[in-house]
């Protein structure tokens, strides 16, 4: 599994992250990393099966900021969320504070309207 930045890995992904559905987030402040497990769109208009997805586990790795965007709330039936996501800061929202070894990412949580974004060394996925 090679690792790289998370622009590489979404380029991976047919879809990127793009309205995939976040299952679980797994957060190891001792091993500074970051994984996400999600429901990957595979499928497109030229494909065999549009509606096809794919089970993905996306790791940050060298995690030196992580921070979530205050909400009423994060989820009342604790269902999968929608999300979409990317490299760099998201919008018109400013940039965090980073050197060159490492990049920003943010994750949006479309059904709670609210950004994670954080600052990693590393990133991989991975087809579960």
């Amino acid at each position: 599994m090679a690792i790289g930045t998370f622009k590489a890995e979404l380029m991976k992904l047919p879809n990127g992250l793009h309205d995939a559905e976040l299952l679980a987030l797994e957060l190891d402040l001792e091993r500074a990393t970051l994984v996400l497990r999600v429901m990957a769109c595979w499928g497109g208009p030229v494909s065999p099966d549009p509606e096809e997805v794919r089970a993905v586990t996306v790791r940050f790795e060298g995690l030196q900021h992580l921070q979530l965007d205050l909400g009423a709330h994060l989820g009342t039936n604790l269902e999968p969320l929608m999300i979409d996501a990317g490299e760099g800061p998201p919008g018109s929202l400013p940039p965090l504070d980073h050197d060159a070894s490492t990049f920003e990412f943010w994750v949006f949580m479309s059904d709670e309207n609210r950004f994670l974004r954080g600052i990693a060394s590393a990133c991989s996925t991975s087809m579960t």
